[in-house]
């Protein structure tokens, strides 16, 4: 079972292992009213077919932090060893107010340098995420960030889309994930199954919500409504929204070419996700 916990609702997963894959067994997503978020989790976790396993969960934004760097090559063991002394040179937060954890995502070449994503949280914000699942009773066992969520899921089921290919891509070719949330767009770019490259852009679902409501001269709720629901508006809400998305678009391109220079292949695929992916 896997609980996303965002700011205007909250959504929750169960898949079971099937063979050589999974099967989904049930989902939902529950809008955060009055009650708060732990209400809505409430509702979502009544719901689950098979109690008894901790959901997995992720937190996201400020105070989460990956970085991609070279190192010299070594074990995973000298590596976790020795970079709590190196954290600071790429870290903007001492050691002892983060959890950390790495990965080598090249362990098997031969070169003397090896690549290797270092992922990070405050503890802050991990230990209120885990103090807000003890208060209704659970007991999670596994945090991560969701890009990381995101890239384990095409690691390990990959995505068939209309008959091509399945992804991930080649180990030439890149696709990048896109996850337009509340407040944070995420771009997530993966070759060969692994994050390569990650970055929040602050332009996101409310931006659009904000610019809605100063342009159109309108409250927010109702610019809300015309934003995920434009009807035969729909011509004037994206005039009015062009300049928030040209900001998103530009940022995104940054992004991409950044990582096409840096690393010399091109980006084959975009897949879109979080709620204002959904926007007309």
């Amino acid at each position: 079972v896997g609980i996303d916990i965002g700011l205007t609702s909250c959504k929750m997963v169960e898949v079971k292992s099937k063979g050589n894959s999974y099967e989904l067994v049930h989902w939902g997503i529950e809008p955060i009213t009055a009650g708060g978020p732990k209400e809505a989790v409430k509702k979502l976790l009544a719901s689950v077919q098979e109690a008894g396993f901790p959901p997995a969960t992720a937190v996201h934004g400020k105070g989460t932090l990956i970085r991609y760097i070279d190192l010299p090559r070594m074990s995973f063991d000298d590596l976790q060893r020795s970079f709590v002394y190196e954290a600071d040179k790429y870290l903007p937060f001492n050691a002892d107010q983060i959890y950390m954890d790495m990965m080598i995502l090249d362990p098997k070449e031969k070169t003397n340098k090896m690549s290797v994503m270092i992922a990070a949280a405050k503890k802050e914000m991990i230990e209120e995420r885990v103090g807000f699942l003890k208060e209704i009773n659970i007991q999670p066992d596994f945090v991560t960030l969701n890009p990381i969520a995101l890239a384990n899921v095409i690691n390990v089921l990959g995505i068939q889309i209309k008959g091509d290919n399945s992804l991930p891509a080649k180990k030439n070719e890149a696709i990048a994930i896109v996850d337009i949330g509340e407040q944070i767009t995420n771009v997530s770019i993966i070759s060969a199954g692994l994050p390569r490259f990650t970055r929040d852009i602050f332009v996101a679902g409310a931006d659009f919500t904000k610019h809605l409501s100063v342009t159109l001269g309108i409250p927010l709720e109702e610019a809300e409504r015309l934003k995920c629901n434009p009807g035969d508006r729909k011509d004037e809400i994206l005039k009015a929204c062009e300049s928030v998305f040209l900001n998103l678009v530009s940022d995104m391109r940054l992004s991409f070419d950044y990582f096409v220079t840096e690393h010399n292949m091109p980006i084959t695929r975009i897949l879109l996700g979080g709620g204002a992916s959904r926007l007309e």
